[in-house]
Protein backbone atom coordinates (compact mmCIF):
# COMPACT_ATOMS: atom_id res chain seq x y z
CA UNK A 1 0.00 0.00 0.00
CA UNK A 2 1.39 3.65 -0.69
CA UNK A 3 2.01 5.22 2.63
CA UNK A 4 0.13 8.10 2.70
CA UNK A 5 -0.03 11.83 5.10
CA UNK A 6 -3.37 11.52 7.66
CA UNK A 7 -4.84 13.82 9.76
CA UNK A 8 -6.91 11.86 12.14
CA UNK A 9 -9.55 14.67 13.96
CA UNK A 10 -11.47 12.93 17.10
CA UNK A 11 -12.39 14.47 20.59
CA UNK A 12 -12.03 11.25 22.04
CA UNK A 13 -8.16 10.95 23.00
CA UNK A 14 -8.39 7.34 23.34
CA UNK A 15 -9.86 6.60 19.80
CA UNK A 16 -7.08 8.90 18.39
CA UNK A 17 -4.29 6.82 19.93
CA UNK A 18 -5.44 3.84 18.38
CA UNK A 19 -6.02 5.52 14.85
CA UNK A 20 -2.44 6.66 15.40
CA UNK A 21 -0.95 3.35 16.51
CA UNK A 22 -3.16 1.00 13.60
CA UNK A 23 -2.41 3.37 10.70
CA UNK A 24 1.15 4.13 11.72
CA UNK A 25 1.62 0.24 12.13
CA UNK A 26 0.48 -0.18 8.20
CA UNK A 27 2.69 2.55 7.00
CA UNK A 28 1.20 5.55 7.48
CA UNK A 29 2.14 8.86 8.43
CA UNK A 30 -0.21 10.22 11.04
CA UNK A 31 -1.13 13.58 12.67
CA UNK A 32 -3.87 13.85 15.56
CA UNK A 33 -6.04 16.63 16.43
CA UNK A 34 -8.58 17.25 19.51
CA UNK A 35 -11.02 18.97 17.21
CA UNK A 36 -11.95 20.96 14.47
CA UNK A 37 -10.46 24.60 15.40
CA UNK A 38 -6.80 22.46 16.16
CA UNK A 39 -7.46 20.81 12.64
CA UNK A 40 -7.78 23.70 10.34
CA UNK A 41 -4.55 24.94 12.10
CA UNK A 42 -2.66 22.26 10.95
CA UNK A 43 -4.53 22.03 7.76
CA UNK A 44 -2.96 25.56 7.10
CA UNK A 45 0.02 24.40 7.91
CA UNK A 46 0.96 21.26 6.65
CA UNK A 47 -0.55 19.35 3.19
CA UNK A 48 -2.23 16.00 3.64
CA UNK A 49 -3.44 13.36 1.54
CA UNK A 50 -6.73 12.35 3.35
CA UNK A 51 -8.77 13.75 6.36
CA UNK A 52 -10.41 11.61 8.56
CA UNK A 53 -12.52 13.44 10.48
CA UNK A 54 -15.42 12.47 13.12
CA UNK A 55 -18.61 14.48 12.40
CA UNK A 56 -19.92 15.25 16.03
CA UNK A 57 -17.49 17.66 17.73
CA UNK A 58 -17.02 20.58 19.67
CA UNK A 59 -15.37 23.54 18.63
CA UNK A 60 -15.73 22.45 15.02
CA UNK A 61 -17.63 19.85 13.62
CA UNK A 62 -16.71 17.16 10.79
CA UNK A 63 -18.34 19.23 7.99
CA UNK A 64 -16.97 22.06 9.01
CA UNK A 65 -13.19 20.25 8.39
CA UNK A 66 -14.18 19.30 5.45
CA UNK A 67 -15.19 22.76 4.03
CA UNK A 68 -11.98 24.52 5.32
CA UNK A 69 -9.43 20.92 4.03
CA UNK A 70 -11.47 21.46 0.74
CA UNK A 71 -10.71 25.65 0.59
CA UNK A 72 -7.26 25.24 1.66
CA UNK A 73 -6.25 22.07 -0.53
CA UNK A 74 -9.11 20.80 -3.05
CA UNK A 75 -7.15 17.59 -4.43
CA UNK A 76 -7.41 16.48 0.04
CA UNK A 77 -9.86 13.54 0.30
CA UNK A 78 -11.55 13.31 3.71
CA UNK A 79 -13.09 10.67 4.85
CA UNK A 80 -16.22 11.67 7.54
CA UNK A 81 -16.83 8.82 10.26
CA UNK A 82 -19.95 9.22 12.95
CA UNK A 83 -21.40 7.01 15.54
CA UNK A 84 -24.63 9.12 14.78
CA UNK A 85 -25.24 7.84 11.53
CA UNK A 86 -28.06 8.92 9.02
CA UNK A 87 -29.21 8.76 5.15
CA UNK A 88 -28.88 13.22 5.46
CA UNK A 89 -25.82 13.36 7.08
CA UNK A 90 -24.18 10.96 4.60
CA UNK A 91 -25.71 12.58 1.52
CA UNK A 92 -24.86 16.32 3.15
CA UNK A 93 -20.96 15.34 3.64
CA UNK A 94 -21.26 13.41 0.10
CA UNK A 95 -22.41 16.42 -1.21
CA UNK A 96 -19.92 19.03 0.62
CA UNK A 97 -17.23 16.65 -1.07
CA UNK A 98 -16.36 14.14 1.51
CA UNK A 99 -14.85 10.77 -0.08
CA UNK A 100 -16.40 8.47 1.92
CA UNK A 101 -18.77 8.18 5.24
CA UNK A 102 -17.56 5.48 7.75
CA UNK A 103 -20.63 4.69 10.49
CA UNK A 104 -18.58 3.95 14.16
CA UNK A 105 -17.77 1.44 15.06
CA UNK A 106 -15.83 -0.29 12.15
CA UNK A 107 -12.93 -3.01 11.70
CA UNK A 108 -10.09 -1.27 10.47
CA UNK A 109 -9.84 -3.51 7.79
CA UNK A 110 -13.00 -1.77 6.13
CA UNK A 111 -10.45 1.73 6.56
CA UNK A 112 -7.58 0.46 5.02
CA UNK A 113 -9.30 -0.37 2.08
CA UNK A 114 -10.86 2.87 1.83
CA UNK A 115 -7.85 4.25 2.24
CA UNK A 116 -6.06 1.71 -0.62
CA UNK A 117 -9.05 2.90 -3.04
CA UNK A 118 -8.11 6.65 -2.36
CA UNK A 119 -4.14 5.82 -2.73
CA UNK A 120 -5.20 3.79 -6.25
CA UNK A 121 -6.89 7.11 -7.98
CA UNK A 122 -4.33 9.39 -6.37
CA UNK A 123 -2.46 11.38 -8.86
CA UNK A 124 0.41 11.52 -5.31
CA UNK A 125 1.24 8.29 -5.74
CA UNK A 126 2.49 8.07 -9.45
CA UNK A 127 6.25 8.59 -8.04
CA UNK A 128 5.45 5.54 -6.02
CA UNK A 129 4.26 3.46 -9.01
CA UNK A 130 7.14 4.68 -11.25
CA UNK A 131 9.79 3.20 -8.32
CA UNK A 132 7.43 -0.28 -8.35
CA UNK A 133 7.48 -0.52 -12.27
CA UNK A 134 11.61 0.61 -11.76
CA UNK A 135 11.93 -2.59 -9.52
CA UNK A 136 9.75 -4.78 -11.29
CA UNK A 137 11.81 -4.02 -14.97
CA UNK A 138 14.79 -4.83 -12.67
CA UNK A 139 13.67 -8.31 -11.01
CA UNK A 140 12.67 -8.77 -14.99
CA UNK A 141 16.08 -8.46 -15.74
CA UNK A 142 17.92 -9.89 -13.28
CA UNK A 143 16.19 -12.98 -13.80
CA UNK A 144 17.38 -13.68 -17.26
Amino acid sequence: MYQMKLLVVDDEEPLRLLFRQRLSEAGHEVALAADGGEAIQMIRSARFDVVITDLKMPVLDGLGVLSAVKEEHADTDVIIMTAYASVDSAIDAMRKGATDYLCKPFEFDELYLRLEKIAEKSPRQLPFLCNLFQAQIQLVKFKR
